[in-house]
């Protein structure tokens, strides 16, 4: 099957990048580290958001360290020190949020970024998340909003008009509505669900499986799975996002697999699961457990649908997806990648009526 994965777009350049990653998150690197160029720093940067995490070679004494520069090393001390700094702000942000919401009695929850950062990332300031996503209750919105603007927070204008994202936020046609703090330049996202398409019943999990306040994390199964299918969804374009799965994978051992995959049932959404899982182990090799991987290997060669969503995972990775195609259906998206991610009947007889209407509801928004 191996033979089906693509190799990534500007190969010399990925599979550099992959190599001056693997020692920082934890695996065996085998051969000498490629050089830190210029060229490698602005991909990582530009392209990955993985700049800061690759500072780590800055300062480890416990495994050799690339060749760079001194404009290069310069770069990188500048990068880290400006993402370091955005961290400080978003947690800053963070606190005052929570403050606000829980002495008002409102729950709430923290999703990826800080959390997903201290939980599984190996230094602080390595992680680059440009806004903070919050989940309410869907009863709550307008006593959140409401707090918000208060406090100072101000309405960012999104995909189409203010006042038409707020009312689809409202009415559910939209999953988050963006808010803005002037302060600090600092985008917070307000989420009454997880994903803007998802089985019924997997935001409610995953709220019952975390306290109030508290970030969505790894510890619990259902976050897990969420994480993981979050990316599965943007098809893993992003290294980072496949760095993550990577240090999200050594908490997986085959008990905990299990219960992923009984959830992952559950949610209709098993061959996504068992294709981050396979894909991840591609590009960083040693990111699963042995036992894991055989029973992964396993699962992978007898599940006919991994090899096509293997293929889009790849396509979205290297860049080669085309936006150009005349026929929507040829693109790697359409109609929407839930339909791919979720394939069940109900899933999909659902996006059949949601598609459309969002893009009927955007074309008529004031």
């Amino acid at each position: 099957m191996a033979d089906k994965i693509l190799s990534p777009s500007s190969a010399e350049q990925m599979q550099q990048l992959v190599a001056l990653l693997r020692p920082i998150i934890g695996l065996d690197n085998g051969d000498d580290l490629p050089a830190l160029t210029p060229q490698i720093l602005g991909f990582a940067k530009n392209r990955h958001r993985l700049a800061p995490l690759l500072s780590h070679h800055l300062r480890t004494i416990e495994t050799p360290a690339p060749v760079m520069e001194a404009q290069t090393r310069d770069a990188l001390k500048a990068i880290y020190r400006q993402n370091a700094v955005q961290e400080t702000i978003q947690k800053r942000v963070w606190d005052r949020i929570a403050k606000l919401f829980a002495d008002n009695d409102l729950a709430f929850w923290g999703l990826k970024g800080q959390g997903l950062a201290e939980s599984i990332y190996p230094f602080i300031g390595g992680r680059v998340s440009k806004d903070i996503d919050i989940l309410i209750h869907p009863q709550d919105i307008d006593t959140a909003m409401q707090l918000l603007v208060q406090d100072g927070f101000t309405i960012a204008q999104q995909r189409i008009t203010s006042s038409s994202d707020i009312a689809h936020f409202k009415n559910g046609l939209s999953k988050d509505a963006m808010f803005y703090d002037p302060q600090f330049g600092q985008q917070i996202e307000l989420h009454r669900r997880l994903l803007y398409a998802e089985p019924k019943g997997l935001t409610a999990l995953v709220r019952n499986e975390t306290p109030s306040g508290q970030f969505v994390t790894i510890s619990g199964v259902a976050g897990m799975l969420y994480t993981i299918i979050h990316g599965a969804l943007d098809y893993w374009s992003r290294l980072k996002w496949l760095v993550d799965l990577s240090l999200l994978c050594r908490h997986i051992d085959s008990e905990r697999l299990e219960l992923l995959l009984q959830l992952a049932d559950r949610f209709s959404c098993r061959t996504a699961l068992i294709a981050s899982l396979y894909y991840c182990e591609h590009i960083f090799a040693g990111s699963l457990q042995a036992e894991v991987k055989a029973r992964v290997d396993i699962l992978a060669a007898k599940d006919k649908g991994l090899n096509p969503l293997i293929d889009r995972f790849a396509n979205m990775l290297q860049g080669h997806h085309d936006y150009s195609q005349r026929s929507l259906w040829r693109r790697p998206d359409f109609p929407t990648p839930a339909w791919h991610i979720f394939p069940s009947t109900p899933m999909r007889a659902w996006l059949c009526g949601y598609v459309p209407l969002t893009f009927i509801a955007r074309k008529v928004a004031p």
